[in-house]
C-alpha cells in the first residue's frame, strides 16, 4: 500500500510549516531580546548622564576653586615629600647591600 499523494504533500506542508513557525518564533524571541537590550542600554546611558550631570552641578555650586586649589597643592606637596623619604629610604637600603656584599 502505497500512502497517496495527498499525505505525502500534507506531511511535507506540514514539515515546512512547522520549521516556519519555529524560525518565525525565534526570529520573534531575538527581536525582543534585542529590544530589551537597546532599552536597557538606553537607560544606562540616560542614568549615566544624569548621574555625570549632578555631579558637575555639586561641583559648581559646592566645590570652591581656591578651595580646590588648596587643596589639590597640599596633596602635590605630599606626594613629593613621599616620594623624596622613598628616594632616601632606597639610598639607605643601597648603602647597606653594599656594605654587607662581601668583595672579592
Amino acid at each position: 500500500m502505497d500512502p497517496s499523494p495527498h499525505i505525502i504533500y500534507g506531511t511535507i506542508l506540514s514539515a515546512i510549516v512547522a520549521i516556519g513557525s519555529l524560525i518565525a518564533r525565534d526570529r520573534q524571541t531575538h527581536k525582543a531580546i534585542s529590544d530589551g537590550d537597546s532599552a536597557l542600554h538606553k537607560a544606562l546611558i540616560d542614568s549615566d548622564n544624569a548621574l555625570h550631570a549632578r555631579i558637575t552641578k555639586m561641583q559648581e555650586k559646592y566645590v570652591h576653586q581656591g578651595e580646590l586649589s588648596r587643596h589639590t597643592q597640599g596633596i602635590e606637596t605630599q606626594l613629593t615629600q613621599i616620594r623624596e623619604e622613598q628616594r632616601e629610604t632606597n639610598r639607605r637600603i643601597d648603602h647597606v647591600l653594599t656594605a654587607l656584599t662581601p668583595k672579592e
